[in-house]
C-alpha cells in the first residue's frame, strides 16, 4: 500500500493577499501495484500493441526475462506477461530501430556482456534481431540520434571505465562507433545539450568509490564525443539526469548520490562546463530522480525514489536550482530502484512508474493536473 508519509501545506495565488491553504500531496495518488519478475531494475513506456494506449516493458534482472504491461488507457493495466528474454537483463530503451512504425527495444545484458534488439510486430511481441558484444557488462543505455543522420543510435555505459556508442543503420542493425573511456563503474548516461551548439553531447555518472564525479562529453555530429572535463558530486553517484533547473536558458545536471543521502546539481554555464555541485538531502539510499513540473508553477521539480528507506521524495524547485523544505516523502513498496514518468496515452494525463527491486513489483502514481492557479510557496 503506498502512503503519503509527509504533507506539505503551501499557498495558492500569486498575492500574498488572497491565499488558499492547498495540500500539494493530493496532486501525487497511489494508481495500483503491479507483480513482475524477480528484481525489476528498469522502466521503458511505449505503445507495444498499436492500441493508443501506453504500455511498460520492464527488465528483471535475476528471472532473465521482462515483463510486459499493457496499459488500458486510464492509468491501470494488465496483469503481466512474462517474455523470457536476456542473461540478467539490466536496462532497455524503446524506439522505431527499422522505421516500420512499431516500437523495438535495445536490450543491455549485464550477464551475457551483450546489447539484443528485439524487433516488435507491433502486437504487444517482438521477434529476436541482432545482438552487439559489449566490452564488459552494460548497465544503463541511452537511445538518440548521436550523428544528426535520422536513425537511432545508441549509448551504453559499462561496468569497468568505458562507454560504448553504436550507431543505427535504420533497419534494425547498428555499427560499432566511439567507445568513451571514463571513471570507475558508470552506471547511468544522459544525452543532452550542454553548450548549446545543436548537437547531443552526453554525461556519464561514475559510481567507483575512487571516482565520485560525472565524465562530460562533448558531441561531434557525427556520432563521435571530445572529453570535456569530469566535475564532482556526492558519493558513489548512482544517477544523471539534465534540465534547466535554474531557468537561465541552459542546462544544469542534476545526480542522485548513492551514498551519503543526498543529490547533487551542477549548474550549466551554457558552454558545456559547469559549476562545482550544490548538494540537497534526500531519502534513505537514494537511486534515481526524475524532473517534472508537479504543481503548475512553471518551475521544475524532481521525484527520487529511495530504495533503503523504501520511500518516494518529492523536492519542490524554486527555479533557482534549490529547492523548498521540507520535502514531501510517500511510502512505495520496498526497494524502489527506478522510476520514469509517461502518460496513460498520446496527449493524456501523466503519471509516474516505479520498480521496486525487492518486492518484484511495479507502482504506479497518479499525477492530478494542477489547479487553474498555480500552487506557490511564497517564501522559504
Amino acid at each position: 500500500m503506498l502512503i503519503l508519509l509527509s504533507t506539505l501545506i503551501i499557498f495558492q495565488g500569486c498575492s500574498r493577499d488572497n491565499r488558499a491553504l492547498v495540500d500539494i500531496g493530493r496532486l501525487i495518488t497511489p494508481g495500483g501495484n503491479y507483480a513482475v519478475g524477480t528484481n525489476p531494475t528498469s522502466i521503458v513506456a511505449a505503445d507495444f500493441n498499436g492500441d493508443g494506449f501506453t504500455d511498460l516493458l520492464i527488465t528483471n534482472v535475476s528471472s532473465d526475462s521482462l515483463s510486459l504491461l499493457l496499459g488500458n488507457g486510464d492509468g491501470a493495466f494488465q496483469d503481466a506477461i512474462a517474455l523470457k528474454i536476456g542473461n540478467m537483463p539490466r536496462a532497455l530503451v524503446a524506439a522505431d530501430f527499422n522505421k516500420d512504425g512499431r516500437e523495438d527495444i535495445a536490450l543491455a545484458n549485464a550477464g551475457s556482456e551483450d546489447i539484443t534488439i528485439l524487433i516488435g510486430k507491433g502486437d504487444g511481441t517482438f521477434q529476436p534481431g541482432e545482438s552487439y558484444k559489449t566490452h564488459r557488462s552494460p548497465l544503463a543505455i541511452i537511445v538518440s540520434d548521436f550523428n544528426k543522420d535520422g536513425k537511432a543510435d545508441l549509448a551504453v555505459a559499462l561496468k569497468s571505465d568505458a562507454a560504448e556508442i553504436f550507431l543505427g543503420s535504420g533497419n534494425g542493425t547498428f555499427k560499432r562507433g566511439q567507445t568513451l573511456e571514463v571513471e570507475d563503474t558508470p552506471t547511468s548516461i544522459a544525452a543532452a545539450d550542454f553548450n548549446q551548439d545543436g548537437i547531443l553531447d552526453l554525461a556519464v555518472a561514475n559510481n567507483g568509490a575512487m571516482s565520485n564525479n560525472v565524465s562530460v562529453f562533448l558531441g561531434q555530429g557525427d556520432g563521435t564525443f571530445k572529453p570535456s572535463g569530469q566535475y564532482g558530486t556526492g558519493m558513489r553517484p548512482l544517477f544523471v539526469i539534465a534540465a534547466d533547473f535554474t531557468k537561465e536558458g541552459h542546462l544544469d545536471l542534476e545526480v542522485v548520490n548513492g551514498v551519503g543521502d543526498s543529490l547533487s546539481l551542477l549548474p550549466g554555464n551554457g558552454d558545456g562546463t559547469f559549476k562545482p555541485a550544490i548538494n540537497f538531502g534526500a531519502g534513505t539510499g537514494p537511486a534515481a530522480c526524475i524532473t517534472v513540473d508537479i504543481n503548475g508553477d512553471g518551475l521544475l521539480d524532481t521525484v527520487v525514489v529511495n530504495n533503503l528507506s523504501s520511500t518516494m521524495t518529492l523536492l519542490l524547485g524554486k527555479g533557482d536550482g534549490t529547492f523548498y523544505q521540507p520535502p514531501i516523502n510517500y511510502e512505495t513498496e520496498t526497494g524502489p530502484f527506478t522510476i520514469i514518468q509517461f502518460e496513460f496515452k498520446r496527449g493524456g494525463r501523466k503519471g509516474l512508474a516505479i520498480a521496486n527491486n525487492a518486492k518484484n513489483s511495479i507502482s504506479i502514481f497518479q499525477i492530478s493536473p494542477p489547479p487553474a492557479i498555480p500552487i506557490r510557496l511564497p517564501t522559504s
